[in-house]
């Protein structure tokens, strides 16, 4: 079973990756964000929770089967994380094991507030493969300040537990990472806090860029930090030939920056992933990324993201490596520019 399901998966990226840099997708998106739930006892002031007015709610088991079944020796990864705190989903374990079941590997990121003794040990002891602990400061003031609404005690305290925990289960377990948000509040504790968590065996500890979400944070300009390596020539973005998001209610959208769910391929409920992957509102959207005219796509307008992409976050790259493939046999081979939009701006 494990083999027919591997060949199938092994099969659908060979027809991924061969249908870079066209409207239509031949394959299947490798990689899932499933929203469990948009609720969340936070408020940040890097996330856009602010400005969303979609309703609250939590994703019904039935429908996340509905998802497995047509997903299952297809979808590679599912991040079970997006608008909310997934640690409020009542069966957060189920859905972990359903996806364990079907060889599918699943990532989870957590506040950390509600890691307590209990949901430490049953994620220890889950299926899950990657769980992403967020601590956004190595102080007091300057953590609160970015996780407004949590306790700086609280969070280092549930962080300490369950790494106890993991000790006394013999490191059994997903692989566990610790990130600090990259913002101008906390760019000064960046050191600081390596320092103080490498010392913990087998955790990832590291910084993760901070996103504007396509415009969606007011006066996130503030504290966001410009990286001198950004990319100034805008290509494809992956994102569009890889995965798909699914909010709680089952709508699908093509971005994981579509928060407020405002461009809609369909709904689970009525449509399978494979009609929304390649609906005509996805096509367009590709068609126009190709085209060099992402700005006239709503949803990409105000996204400045495309400039920190770097390939080591790109897991696998498929775009950088067929853009340039393709880019090099018509210049150097041919010898004369081709048809894409990296030759018509030049």
């Amino acid at each position: 079973m494990k083999i027919n399901r591997s060949i199938r998966r092994l099969n659908n990226e060979i027809l991924l990756f061969s249908s870079q840099l066209k409207d239509i997708s031949k394959g299947y998106p490798v990689f899932m964000n499933i929203e469990l739930t948009n609720r969340c006892n936070l408020n940040c002031v890097t996330c856009p929770r602010q400005s969303m007015t979609r309703k609250i709610g939590d994703m019904n088991l039935e429908l996340f089967e509905k998802i497995i079944n047509e997903s299952a020796g297809l979808v590679r990864h599912i991040r079970l994380h997006f608008m909310g705190e997934p640690l409020f989903h009542g069966e957060l374990l189920k859905i972990i094991d359903l996806c364990s079941t079907n060889s599918i590997r699943t990532i989870l990121s957590t506040n950390v507030t509600l890691l307590d003794e209990t949901m430490s040990k049953r994620l220890l002891t889950s299926g899950l493969n990657q769980l992403v602990l967020c601590m956004d400061g190595t102080t007091k003031d300057t953590y609160e300040k970015i996780r407004v609404g949590a306790s700086f005690e609280v969070t280092k305290d549930n962080i300490l537990r369950f790494l106890k925990k993991r000790e006394e289960l013999g490191r059994f377990g997903p692989q566990i990472f610790l990130n600090i948000l990259e913002t101008k509040i906390n760019q000064h504790q960046f050191l600081e806090f390596k320092k103080e968590w490498e010392k913990f065996e087998d955790l990832v500890v590291g910084t993760k860029l901070l996103t504007d979400w396509a415009g969606g944070v007011p006066n996130i300009e503030s504290i966001l930090i410009k990286h001198k390596d950004a990319q100034s020539v805008q290509i494809p973005c992956d994102i569009l030939w890889t995965e798909i998001t699914i909010l709680w209610d089952g709508r699908v959208v093509p971005c994981c920056r579509d928060f407020n769910g405002t461009t809609i391929l369909g709904d689970i409920n009525r449509d399978s992933i494979r009609s929304m992957w390649n609906s005509k509102t996805m096509r367009w959207i590709r068609s126009q990324h190709l085209r060099g005219r992402q700005s006239e796509v709503p949803l990409c307008t105000n996204c400045i993201d495309w400039k920190w992409y770097r390939l080591s976050s790109l897991p696998p790259p498929y775009m950088p490596i067929v853009w340039w493939l393709r880019h090099a046999k018509n210049i150097i081979i041919k010898r004369k520019k081709c048809n894409c939009f990296w030759c018509k701006r030049t």
